[in-house]
């Protein structure tokens, strides 16, 4: 160690986005750079206080990161040996994510080591005699790290319109097992890239196992899950979520939810959720079935807001939902639509007025015609399904547009499914508010 020494690691990640053009495709290149301090050796330094303790966690850091590299060359390995001994293609289970799930640092590397890219690691080395020890841990390290093989290859194009659509409650009460990773395989080789799934369902394991088995990288797959009413609060969150990535199988989820507001504690459980992106084990945040008072009573707290709201949306609810639809436009807070489909219900289904906008489009069907207006009025549909032939159906949208009169026959539907709950209009309960802190 030395005066000038930083005492830490950075890392640099750029996130990029190409949009536009007459292809109307959308793709994404994650570019990560990293500068990892060195392992000290605490009896040669012979430091103490506070730079002891930023000593220990470099060294901590180190021994995880060597923990996963370990782990990334002996599955390599495993692969060659199964090459070697005439196996054909080997049937690998994938890389062990929770492993990088023990520090930032691995967390942060995790993409870079284990995902679609290329990856380069220089070392640094000491001609000095006394600084031996140190080197040869650098070169055995940098030894491990040039056995494993990632396998890079172009990012994947989506169409802009089809990330409106998810394959989504396909998993809603789906049964944990084969009903679930089935639904889940079939809509990922379709071409859906969304899958939402949440800890009341019970079948995350499956949605993971699927995700896992589909041989798509882990960045190709945007991941929804949420926290369940029983685990509000804090501690209660927090450990909730490390409970999904487990039953997932996942290092990270890009989108998690608070459930519903109904049993309360809605800023103290948001600063706890607000925490978990902060360690990068969470991508995004929101929330489900929150109201205008619930979302207002965090903006009041000063938090930053959610990214989504997922609430019951379709033409017989929209003219009620409006002051919720109005506050969401207004902050920004992106809209998914559930039921969308009346929830399959067919005397709703074949209601006038889906019936007479059916009859301009004969070869579509009322539930894709409900999809439309679902996309056109700029929310994301998550239709359910674990039919292989519905969720190739749900797919065949972005051929056909309905017009503006069609739109305005719809949205003044009036009506309701008795199929879903309410939670909309549940009481606010802050919880404490003094586990986070307000935007600046």
């Amino acid at each position: 160690m030395n005066a000038q020494s930083s005492r830490g690691h950075t890392v640099f990640k750029l996130n990029m986005v190409r949009e536009g053009g007459s292809d109307n495709l959308s793709t994404t290149s994650e570019v990560c750079f990293a500068d990892l301090a060195g392992r000290e050796n605490e009896k040669t330094t012979q430091v103490t206080g506070e730079r002891f303790v930023e000593l220990s966690f470099i060294n901590k850091s180190l021994l995880y990161l060597s923990g996963c590299i370990q782990s990334l060359g002996q599955q390599t390995h495993r692969r060659r040996l199964q090459t070697d001994h005439g196996s054909g293609t080997p049937k690998s289970k994938g890389v062990d994510m929770s492993k990088f799930r023990n520090s930032k640092l691995t967390l942060l590397l995790s993409n870079a080591l284990s995902g679609n890219s290329r990856t380069s690691m220089i070392g640094t080395l000491s001609p000095a005699a006394a600084h031996f020890e140190e080197s040869h841990n650098t070169l055995r390290f940098a030894s491990t790290v040039k056995t494993i093989k990632v396998q890079a290859k172009a990012a994947r194009a989506v169409d802009k319109d089809y990330r409106q659509l998810s394959f989504a409650d396909a998993e809603d009460r789906s049964k944990p097992g084969p009903e679930t990773y089935n639904a889940v395989k079939w809509a990922l080789e379709m071409g859906y890239r969304l899958v939402d799934t949440a800890a009341l369902y019970r079948n995350e394991k499956s949605v993971g196992e699927a995700i896992r088995d589909s041989g798509l990288s882990r960045e190709d797959v945007w991941i929804t899950t949420k926290l369940w009413d029983s685990d509000h609060g804090y501690e209660a969150t927090l450990k909730a979520c490390q409970n999904s990535l487990h039953q997932l199988g996942l290092s990270y989820i890009d989108l998690y939810l608070i459930h519903s507001p109904n049993t309360g504690k809605l800023v103290e459980t948001w600063d706890a959720m607000i925490e978990l992106q902060r360690r990068g084990v969470v991508r995004s945040i929101g929330v489900s079935n929150f109201g205008v008072p619930h979302l207002e009573a965090l903006r009041s707290s000063g938090r930053q807001l959610p990214v989504v709201n997922q609430i019951e949306m379709h033409p017989m609810v929209y003219q009620e939902r409006k002051p919720v639809l109005e506050f969401c436009a207004a902050h920004g807070i992106k809209i998914t639509a559930y039921g969308s489909m009346f929830s399959g219900q067919q005397e709703q289904l074949e209601r006038k007025e889906v019936a007479q906008v059916l009859a301009a489009h004969p070869s579509k069907t009322p539930a894709q015609v409900l999809l439309r207006w679902g996309l056109q009025m700029d929310f994301q549909v998550i239709p359910k399904s674990v039919r292989r032939e519905r969720l190739e159906e749900n797919m065949n949208l972005m051929d056909f547009e309905l017009t503006p009169g069609e739109m305005e026959s719809l949205s003044a539907m009036r009506g309701a499914l008795h199929e879903y709950w309410n939670p909309l209009k549940s009481k606010v309960d802050l919880g404490r508010t003094d586990r986070g802190t307000a935007e600046s």
